[in-house]
């Protein structure tokens, strides 16, 4: 029971900002890459592509760590990069005792129009905080329900 409130933890901390982040910061990155309207310092590309690979690739490994705590054992959820983020999620809501279904999916769709219209409308960019919200919300409920807390 500890190892799995310490790993919903993790992704609570830290998998959540990081495929989140990571996401938001490749997306801005790509919206000003050399040769674009607005393009940024190709150091600064540079290095926030790296940033954003580093923080997409420890947001899913702690992800894909929850997802392996949560069902017990591996599975091909946990091996999927960013979406293993939506697996665990989905395992989440089902301890809890609710239908993730479509609160899932209407955050994919929202975070895949963010990634291809923010560069048109920056409002968009809103999209992955309400998913970050949505998230911290139901992983901090399972973490409140298991009631065990780590020293």
């Amino acid at each position: 029971m500890f190892s799995l409130v310490l790993a919903l933890r993790r992704v609570l901390n830290v998998g959540i900002v990081g495929i989140l982040g990571g996401l938001g910061l490749l997306v801005g990155v790509l919206a000003h890459w050399p040769g674009t309207a607005h393009p940024a310092p190709e150091w600064f590309v540079v290095a926030a592509t790296a940033a954003a690979a580093g923080l997409l690739a420890l947001g899913s490994t702690v992800c894909a760590i929850g997802v392996r705590e949560l069902e017990g054992h591996w599975s091909l959820g946990a091996f999927l990069p960013g979406m293993n983020l939506f697996v665990a999620s989905a395992l989440v809501n089902r301890r809890l005792g609710l239908r993730p279904t479509w609160r899932i999916i209407s955050e994919i769709v929202l975070l895949v129009v963010f990634a291809s219209s923010s560069r048109d409308d920056l409002w968009l960019c809103v999209g992955p905080v309400i998913v970050a919200y949505l998230e911290l919300t139901w992983f901090s409920a399972l973490i409140d329900r298991l009631g065990v807390r780590p020293n």
